[in-house]
């Protein structure tokens, strides 16, 4: 018998083989607080788009990434970050992610800190051309914007957040919300954890049959998803 987690493996190559607006579904690194110049971070997460296989499995997705402070401008700071679909690899396709976050404004009481994210995602598959798979040779692209609302109050931080995405070649209306929860465990120079939710693509039906996103059974817009993540400030 399949197990669930061989089941997602197997929706997630077909996920990745489309051109799916929620092929975009990979949880990054969180960066509602772009670091400060000179400082950096590593890290990976594991998670994704939630589908139907038998029960409700997030697709394996682990992306390996980083963060790095550049300038600050107007007192606020300005980063980039950086990643490695670990898992589209494995099956032959390179999906990478450079982006760069700007703090709009700082926290102040209640009032969250606010940070815009421009996020380019690219995707192509020379590893899986080996001679014995038909086929030939295919890029993809998506463009992401962000705007994330935090909070933070010691080693804590929450975020809410509303991101669209563009599909190069397809640009629609693609709205996904978050919900994100981060602690640094170890302060300056530490393991950081991060506990993420999206509803990836809240305004759009999926277009791929292989697979039934969950909850709405492919029937309803999107697909609920979730993501842990562990940090290290270097």
């Amino acid at each position: 018998m399949t197990s669930p987690l061989r089941r997602a493996t197997l929706a997630a190559i077909a996920v990745f083989a489309s051109t799916s607006a929620l092929s975009v579904g990979c949880a990054n690194m969180n960066t509602a607080r772009p670091l400060d110049p000179g400082d950096h971070a590593l890290g990976a997460t594991f998670g994704g788009p939630t589908v139907l296989v038998g029960v409700p499995v997030p697709l394996p997705n682990l992306i390996l990434g980083g963060r790095s402070g550049l300038v600050t401008l107007a007192d606020r700071n300005l980063e980039i970050d950086y990643g490695l679909n670990a898992t589209a690899l494995a099956f032959g396709i390179t999906q990478a992610h450079v982006g760069a976050s700007y703090a709009l404004l700082h926290q102040s009481g209640a009032l969250p800190a606010l940070t815009a994210t421009n996020r380019l995602y690219v995707a192509t598959n020379p590893l899986s051309l080996d001679g014995r798979v038909e086929g030939s040779l295919a890029f993809w692209g998506a463009d992401q914007i962000e705007l994330t609302a935090s909070w933070a109050a010691g080693p804590h931080m929450v975020w809410l957040s509303l991101a669209q995405y563009f599909d190069l070649l397809a640009p629609d209306l693609i709205l996904t919300p978050a919900l994100g929860y981060a602690i640094d465990l170890g302060g300056p120079g530490g393991f950081g954890l991060q506990f993420e939710s999206r509803w990836y693509g809240v305004t759009s039906i999926p277009e791929v049959e292989a697979v039934r996103w969950w909850p709405t059974n492919g029937d309803g817009p999107g697909s609920l998803g979730f993501s842990i993540g562990v940090s290290y400030a270097l």
